[in-house]
C-alpha cells in the first residue's frame, strides 16, 4: 500500500513564490529539451521568458538600491 502524504502537508501557494518562479520552471523544462542540439537557435518563448527573468532581476535591484538610499537619508526639519 503507499504511504499517505499527512494532511498537514501543504502545496505552497502561487502567491508565496517568487513572480518568476514559473517562469523558471518552464525554462529549465526548455532548456533539457534543447540541450542535446547546441547548435539550435533559442526558442522565442524561452528567450522571452529569459527577458522577463532579467527585467524582473533589474527591477528587484532598482528597488533594493532606492530602499538602501531612502533608509541613509536624514529626516526632512
Amino acid at each position: 500500500m503507499m504511504a499517505q502524504a499527512p494532511d498537514t502537508v501543504r502545496r505552497r501557494q502561487g502567491d508565496d513564490h517568487p513572480p518568476d518562479f514559473a517562469a523558471v520552471m518552464m525554462a529549465r523544462a526548455m532548456a533539457e529539451m534543447f540541450q542535446d542540439e547546441p547548435n539550435c537557435p533559442i526558442p522565442e518563448p524561452l528567450a522571452a521568458i529569459l527577458r522577463q527573468m532579467e527585467r524582473w532581476e533589474d527591477e528587484q535591484a532598482h528597488r533594493a538600491g532606492r530602499a538602501e538610499t531612502l533608509g541613509n537619508q536624514e529626516p526632512k526639519r
